[in-house]
């Protein structure tokens, strides 16, 4: 377990020692300098790791079973309109994280918009050890170059890299091969990034060209969503 993980591990713990202590929602908050969104996904945290997430700790007496029957029974309400039901009382990230835990999903997945995705993106990039895969209805040189030094040294480190994509600017096609990235003739709309099989970019961008507008992202970690999704859309090197 590196540092990174070993302090996001001490946080949810301790936080899920102060709940079950007794502790107020409010002054976990007040006392660790936390937001209802760090709270949420420390509450995920413990439970991918098996821990009993009780929503009692986040929820407020008076609305608690009423906000609990929107989360499981009303799948039409998004996490905003809930919270607006009950004047903001319980924040959409709060909503979120308990709908999650509810429905046993053991991933974590998460939306982003053009303007908040870059930071983890570049990140995930540059921590691959194993394989990227891209797919992209086009690729231009002074784009893709904003990440190059992640792909060229996942390459050098005897990684794998692949471009699936149906036009790729003629002045860098010969370059990337020389470089030893894999390009896949491949004409589709979707839009998605593959890291070492356990990471999934998705959305309605192409994630290695300029954001055209409001965009939307999606970010899970999941092997057998990755694993579903290469199957779907038959992405092998």
């Amino acid at each position: 377990m590196n540092q990174e993980s070993k302090r996001e591990r001490s946080s949810w713990t301790r936080v899920f020692e102060l709940f079950r202590d007794g502790q107020r929602l409010e002054s976990v908050m007040s006392g660790w300098r936390v937001t209802e969104e760090q709270i949420a996904e420390y509450l995920i945290a413990g439970h991918r790791a098996g821990e009993k997430v009780e929503p009692a700790w986040v929820l407020p007496p008076k609305i608690r079973d009423r906000v609990m029957e929107f989360i499981q029974g009303r799948a039409d309400l998004s996490p905003t309109q809930i919270s607006s039901m009950v004047q903001g009382r319980v924040k959409p990230a709060i909503i979120r994280a308990l709908r999650q835990i509810s429905q046993g999903m053991s991933f974590d997945t998460r939306l982003y918009n053009e303007s908040t995705f870059f930071e983890k993106f570049h990140d995930d990039l540059a921590g691959a050890t194993r394989e990227i895969i891209v797919v992209a209805s086009e690729i231009k040189g002074q784009h893709w170059r904003k990440h190059a030094a992640a792909f060229l040294g996942l390459v050098r480190r005897e990684g794998q890299v692949g471009f699936f994509s149906g036009r790729i600017s003629e002045l860098l096609e010969d370059s990337l091969r020389d470089a030893g990235i894999v390009l896949i003739e491949k004409h589709s709309h979707a839009n998605l990034v593959l890291i070492d099989n356990q990471i999934l970019w998705e959305g309605s961008m192409n994630f290695l060209l300029p954001p055209q507008g409001d965009e939307h992202v999606r970010r899970s970690e999941s092997r057998l969503q990755v694993e579903e999704v290469k199957d779907l859309n038959d992405l092998f090197l």
